[in-house]
């Protein structure tokens, strides 16, 4: 399997249990709190922002959505809300992954010529190939596991058992 199929596959399996962790979560129960885990709403909300900018960084045409995006990113206090659904905000969230992956399988070349320009990631990532891919894989796993404890804070089953 090329390393390309790999990463598709990957993102979209990622992808997916991000949509089994929150897709049966009442409306009412999404910005429900619990010590020390951001919320279901926080986190698509999260995951869709960090995805825009992205995007928007691939394709600098692109207009976010959230226009409050700045509560939502690494380092906001994990308390702002947004007028959504949960069918909503799935629907978002599989759209702009979606528009992403087309667009890195567009400039996959370019992307893997271009040193990455994230000065936080540099020591981590060598080139903007590398982030979109963090992106699309290791960044929503990283919120599989705030999903799965929230979930597990609130009484509710895992998916899957």
């Amino acid at each position: 399997m090329p390393l390309q199929e790999y990463h598709k596959n990957l993102s979209r399996w990622f992808r997916q249990y991000i949509q089994d962790l929150t897709y049966d979560i009442p409306d009412s129960k999404l910005w429900e709190k619990h010590e020390f885990i951001n919320t279901p709403g926080w986190t698509l909300i999260h995951l869709i922002v960090e995805c825009e900018l992205a995007l928007k960084k691939i394709k600098p045409d692109y207009e976010l959505s959230i226009k409050n995006f700045k509560d939502f990113m690494y380092g906001s206090d994990g308390f702002a809300k947004i007028e959504m659904t949960t069918n909503e905000m799935l629907d978002r969230f599989d759209n702009v992954y979606n528009a992403l992956e087309v667009e890195v399988t567009n400039q996959i070349d370019e992307l893997h010529q271009k040193e990455i320009s994230d000065d936080a990631l540099k020591g981590v990532l060598k080139t903007e190939l590398d982030f979109y891919l963090h992106m699309l894989t290791t960044h929503i796993a990283m919120h599989c596991n705030s999903l799965t404890k929230w979930r597990l804070a609130s009484g509710l089953k895992l998916p899957y058992e």
